[in-house]
């Protein structure tokens, strides 16, 4: 349980960090709006609800993403369906599968918080 507690502290920082988009397009837009995300700011373990909003918000975010850092997207998304995962039936999980997604959610992070800034002028915590 501390690697989940882990992934969703990665995901709540990383995601809420956003501050003051310079740049155009659908990405930067959606990476401003997604700034104030309650879901993302508040991620629970215990909130199905919550994760299920959050990971809704991910994928808005990963449908507009540019190409060369979709892929980092869609592993922050995987992290929160993993996470879903272990809450639900935390006895039968995977944790192999959480301990891999968690080593790759500092690549990701530090990929994404890179490319935000260029890109977009934002500024992500990761």
């Amino acid at each position: 349980m501390r690697r989940l507690g882990i992934v969703l502290a990665t995901l709540a920082l990383g995601a809420t960090g956003l501050t003051a988009c310079s740049g155009d397009g659908a990405y930067c837009s959606k990476l401003e709006e997604r700034g104030d995300s309650e879901a993302l700011a508040n991620l629970d373990v215990n909130s199905p609800e919550i994760l299920e909003k959050a990971k809704k918000e991910l994928e808005e975010i990963t449908e507009v993403a540019p190409d060369d850092v979709k892929p980092e997207w869609e592993r922050l998304t995987k992290a929160l369906d993993t996470a879903n995962e272990v809450a639900a039936d935390p006895a039968n999980a995977d944790l192999s599968e959480l301990n891999q997604v968690t080593t790759d959610l500092t690549d990701a992070m530090q990929t994404i918080s890179n490319d935000a800034e260029e890109r977009c002028g934002i500024q992500i915590s990761s």
